[in-house]
């Protein structure tokens, strides 16, 4: 009879086998090949086991919410930390915006001018580039933070010039189809990848794209 900790790993693994098999279901029903389709686990509020049991069963790309959690988790996880893909997936305020340059290979908030300043100036200073995704407000609704399409073209230029690399857009994934008729049409693609958000456990997706 496997130990308590085997049996999780067993149960996680499972798990994330099933979640495959039905991402590569409805790639192929959508004429895609299974790996332009990333599966984000997002950790906030799992316990330490439950990423070593996500670890262990090949998942490596992991979302996170908020800086200091981040930070905290893996430290504990120093090993492991080359062979992951960590997304920040939260909102980011501009004061933890070195930290966030330091630990994350993709930060997918980008929601205002003054964040953009922020890192710019870390990705200078620490010499490191993470992925950028700017968040996209395409319904301009007050509540939620993000850039208003109208907005987004200005901010875009400002942002290049400021030297901040890498981007896309990103409305829970979206980017700008070129030579559009239309001023702003956006398709749920980041980089010809769609993403894919799942907690730990349960290990259902909360997330999709539509196709799924």
């Amino acid at each position: 009879m496997p130990e308590p900790g085997q049996q999780a790993d067993h149960d996680f693994a499972a798990a994330l086998a099933e979640v495959r098999a039905r991402i590569a279901t409805a790639a192929a029903r959508a004429g895609r090949a299974a790996d332009s389709v990333t599966l984000v686990a997002v950790c906030k509020g799992q316990p330490l086991a439950r990423i070593e049991a996500a670890l262990a069963a090949g998942q490596r790309v992991f979302g996170e919410n908020y800086v200091q959690e981040a930070k905290g988790r893996w430290s504990q996880l120093p090993h492991r930390r080359a062979d992951v893909e960590l997304h920040l997936v939260g909102g980011l305020q501009s004061n933890k915006a070195a930290e966030a340059v330091a630990l994350f290979d993709v930060i997918q908030t980008l929601d205002r001018p003054k964040l953009a300043r922020e890192l710019a100036k870390e990705i200078t200073r620490q010499n490191r580039r993470p992925a950028l995704f700017v968040q996209v407000n395409t319904g301009e609704e007050p509540q939620k933070s993000g850039i208003a399409p109208g907005a987004l073209d200005g901010f875009g230029a400002r942002a290049l010039s400021a030297r901040l690399g890498s981007m896309a857009l990103q409305q829970a994934g979206c980017e700008r189809i070129a030579n559009s008729p239309l001023p702003f049409v956006y398709s749920l693609l980041i980089y010809r990848t769609t993403y894919l958000y799942c907690l730990l456990l349960p290990f259902a997706l909360i997330g999709t794209t539509g196709w799924m």
